[in-house]
């Protein structure tokens, strides 16, 4: 029975959720079907919004400028003549009761929307200005141009209509404070009400649905942070709100409400100077006494100030970011390509091993019956040392392409066993009469197995340039490493010393034979795109009797290095 119920609940929550559906694509249809109902609906809207706005602005706070702003920013030009009738919609109540209080004149003025003022400065910066860029964000130096052009146009409409309002006798109007307070209000509205749209369109209402959670980490942390400057802020609001009237202390926490905008936005660029921005905003409006403050008209520059520069600042940063994460991607790219090239040739090099044992065991069978058949003194040791040259011939290129001594010892141990003594490289050398040492210090053996490669591709291809050139009579290899800040680093110097005397005794035709099994072929060109790989620097100096070459190569540590 508890299954059946179980079963039933599901479905009717199935059939529930199924027909939300179909009245949301109900709704949907009927929109598209009916244009005339999507102009009702964006006029109706904006309306009651553009209603909201006008109720909580003031002269020096109109946040109803910076909603204008964004609405002609982003809305098709089809639905401008809808907000115009939405907006003077709204505005025939206000006129209608305070048409005895101010006059005829100003009632008429007022049905004027200020949203048409903005209308030709935002065709400008939508078509030709192109104050939008490529990457889905905005230009900040163009934005605050036209905030302040479009302020300037709405404190001209304010100070008219306040010219042929009907004021009580009585009453004297300072025009020069008045304009002030109007131009701050409308630059503060747009910075207060205009940056927080964008970030909130970009990065929720511009994404498909269900994707917020899976926002990236810097993303969360902006909001984690913006909820620490949030509670921040109330409690400043609220240490100001209990002060004594009399101490100057609600001023100084005004004042200081733009360090939050500098902090947030020094980290997060624009998105946290917008955040931040809206939020001393506010904080500063809620500690306001009255209107008109003139403690709070300060804070309220400063703020505007803080911001303006921030935004600047914040999309440099952001600008700067975005550089650099495209250099690490070329980076991460890179190095993945170069694993993807060792992987390969790891495959290869156990292939031809996989050959050099086959081609082994035929010449052996080839031998045994020749020698049964067709008996020879010297049992054929002619053909015996020309398999065994094969199988060298083989077994070196296999251990260039990829070296044999990495093969179930595990990459992390690799730079160690391959450049000892009895190792390949360092046997070569010995047997051409070329002196080899090594010193390795630091725990290299923690590093990942890609650069203990990368330094012995490095090493190889250091050694074949002095061999090319027949100035090679010793080898000293130097290895350090170490780890700072999980950031690893390798220092590699190679001294590559040629005495005279010696150089006669080496047998450069074996070397370069063999050594060029090892050699990608690209010489320097091959050691700087290693070194540029791993963010590092290289060096070259000539010293007494030789050549040195020095590197540092950095690479980030795996998470499980601790």
């Amino acid at each position: 029975m508890q299954w059946k119920a179980l079963g039933k609940a599901s479905v009717a929550t199935t059939i529930s959720g199924g027909e939300d559906k179909v009245a949301r694509w109900k709704i949907l249809d009927i929109l598209d079907r009916y244009v005339w109902l999507r102009h009702v609906v964006a006029a109706t809207g904006y309306g009651l919004i553009a209603a909201l706005f006008r109720e909580i602005s003031f002269p020096h706070w109109i946040l109803i400028g910076g909603f204008h702003f964004f609405v002609l920013l982003r809305v098709p030009y089809r639905y401008w003549p809808s907000l115009l009738v939405g907006e003077v919609a709204s505005l025939v109540h206000l006129s209608y009761t305070c048409v005895g209080q101010f006059g005829i004149a100003w009632a008429l003025t007022n049905l004027i929307p200020s949203l048409g003022l903005a209308m030709p400065v935002v065709y400008l910066c939508r078509e030709k200005w192109y104050v939008f860029t490529e990457k889905k964000s905005i230009n900040i130096d163009l934005f605050l141009i036209n905030s302040l052009l479009i302020s300037a146009i709405r404190t001209l409409f304010s100070i008219g209509t306040l010219s042929i309002t009907k004021i009580p006798s009585d009453k004297i109007i300072q025009w020069d404070i008045v304009t002030g307070h109007y131009l701050l209000g409308n630059y503060l509205g747009i910075l207060t009400i205009t940056p927080l749209m964008f970030f909130i369109y970009y990065m929720v209402l511009n994404k498909p649905w269900g994707a917020f959670p899976n926002h990236r980490a810097e993303d969360r942390l902006l909001l984690e942070r913006s909820g620490a400057v949030m509670a921040g802020l109330v409690l400043l609001v609220w240490l100001g709100l209990n002060m004594l009237p009399q101490s100057n202390w609600r001023q100084y926490i005004q004042i200081v409400m733009f360090l939050p905008v500098l902090w947030l936005s020094l980290r997060h660029g624009w998105q946290g100077a917008a955040i931040s921005g809206t939020l001393a905003s506010v904080a500063i409006v809620l500690l306001m006494p009255a209107k008109y403050d003139p403690d709070t008209l300060k804070a309220q520059v400063i703020l505007a100030f803080a911001i303006s520069t921030m935004l600047i600042v914040g999309a440099r940063i952001q600008v700067l970011k975005r550089h650099v994460q495209k250099k690490q991607e070329a980076f991460a790219l890179a190095k993945q390509n170069i694993d993807i090239g060792e992987i390969r040739a790891n495959h290869a090099s156990q292939t031809l091993e996989q050959i050099r044992d086959t081609v082994r065991l035929i010449g052996i069978r080839i031998l045994d019956r020749l020698d049964r058949s067709v008996p020879s003194v010297d049992g054929h040791s002619q053909y015996r040392r020309q398999l065994t040259a094969i199988q060298d011939q083989l077994h070196r290129l296999a251990d260039g392409l990829y070296p044999k001594t990495w093969y179930g010892r595990g990459l992390g141990k690799g730079l160690p066993v391959v450049l000892r003594q009895d190792s390949p490289l360092p046997s070569l050398l010995n047997e051409c009469g070329i002196q080899y040492r090594y010193d390795l210090r630091g725990p290299l053996s923690r590093f990942p197995g890609t650069m203990h490669l990368a330094i012995y591709r490095i090493i190889c291809e250091a050694i074949a340039i002095m061999s090319l050139r027949k100035r090679l009579s010793t080898v000293d290899v130097r290895v350090r490493s170490g780890v700072r800040h999980r950031k690893g680093w390798v220092v590699v110097r190679i001294h590559l010393h040629a005495q005279s005397a010696e150089l006669e005794n080496i047998h450069w035709d074996k070397l370069m034979k063999h050594i060029s099994y090892m050699l990608s072929g690209q010489g320097r060109k091959a050691i700087d795109a290693y070194v540029a790989t791993y963010g590092g620097s290289l060096r070259e100096r000539t010293i007494f009797g030789g050549y040195s070459i020095s590197m540092t190569l950095y690479m980030n540590m795996p998470n499980n290095y601790y």
